[in-house]
């Protein structure tokens, strides 16, 4: 991959803000817009304040409209709060408090950005996610599904929060990043969950070792799908933003084995379901109504965490069969539970 190429793919996996500033040259009054607004909210820190800022910044006023709003709402802030929202939001780059738009957003609400151009270029970013998996790899399969909360209970990992409104491409993105960590455990695996005789025989060479080929198989039915990905939303933004189309272009045609067929949905779903069950046995839980133990020294999971486990991966499969009703091939595939 050339250096243009491998630049591109690192910059589609910025931080939302940072990703539409890269591609789409952000207007510096945006910048002065979020300083304003964030000045505004210091001044008085109240759920009340947050809701009056937002609601202003959502509303269908124009442009001008929002920023005389805002030149005479900071009439009324102190140097303080002023001083302060710099310091937080602008050098530290806090994250802004819960309700008020973030400086990306705030990209839409003022038309610097139509929405259509910002979520393609979110779906590129998913796209591009993926093709960073299948070269990088995910080492941890525990570590890619299982989180611990504060308390010290497993919950979902950060990366792997059930999104209701998640799009197809950023389901599939959940799934690669899955697959791509069992396949670097696929091996040890295997290993585990043989019988001795079996695993005596494997060392002597006399038989070959199990294995999911429907795992690469799957994984390149995700590349397609990235790659694919990558060429509508360089179309799609391609007359508001034509160099960056051109770049996202570019990186696409830097795979040009990958053809425009369908992508396989449900292999995806199906395979990342079997190796889930494979992965489950592995770390120890309830298999088929019998419990079935980890094998000596394995990182095993917990009962809680089992549990957690097997869910995380239903859902995964579930949102992968929404996507599949969404692109209206449910017909062409198998049914995926």
């Amino acid at each position: 991959m050339s250096e243009i190429m491998q630049q591109t793919l690192i910059d589609l996996q910025l931080p939302t803000m940072s990703l539409v500033e890269k591609f789409c040259e952000t207007p510096e009054e945006v910048k002065s817009f979020f300083a304003g607004m964030t000045a505004v909210y210091e001044n008085d820190p109240t759920a009340d304040n947050i809701r009056r800022i937002a609601d202003k910044i959502k509303s269908r006023d124009s442009r001008e409209q929002k920023q005389d709003w805002l030149r005479q709402e900071l009439k009324q802030v102190s140097a303080t709060a002023r001083e302060n929202a710099v310091e937080k939001y602008i050098k530290q780059k806090n994250a802004v408090p819960a309700g008020l738009p973030c400086s990306g957003d705030l990209l839409t609400y003022l038309d610097y950005v139509p929405r259509q151009a910002k979520d393609e270029l979110l779906e590129a970013q998913a796209a591009a996610r993926i093709l960073s998996h299948l070269s990088e790899g995910r080492k941890d399969l525990k570590g890619t599904v299982i989180g611990i909360g504060p308390d010290g209970m497993p919950k979902e990992a950060k990366e792997f929060l059930n999104k209701p409104f998640a799009t197809s491409i950023q389901r599939t993105e959940q799934i690669a990043d899955f697959l791509c960590a069992y396949q670097n455990n696929e091996k040890q695996i295997n290993l585990s969950q043989m019988h001795d005789d079996r695993l005596e025989a494997l060392c002597r060479g006399d038989m070959p070792q199990d294995s999911m080929p429907e795992v690469a198989k799957a994984l390149a039915e995700c590349r397609k799908y990235a790659v694919q990905t990558l060429k509508k939303s360089a179309e799609n933004i391609a007359a508001y933003y034509p160099e960056a189309a051109s770049r996202i272009n570019a990186l696409a045609a830097d795979y040009p084995e990958t053809d425009n067929a369908p992508v396989n949905f449900a292999l995806i779903a199906r395979t990342a379901e079997a190796a889930a069950g494979k992965s489950i046995a592995y770390y120890g839980t309830v298999i088929s109504g019998a419990d079935r133990p980890a094998e000596p020294g394995a990182d095993s999971f917990n009962a809680a965490e089992a549990a957690l486990f097997k869910e995380i991966i239903g859902k995964r499969n579930r949102q992968i069969q929404n996507a599949q009703v969404h692109l209206n091939i449910l017909e062409h595939t198998q049914d995926i539970r």
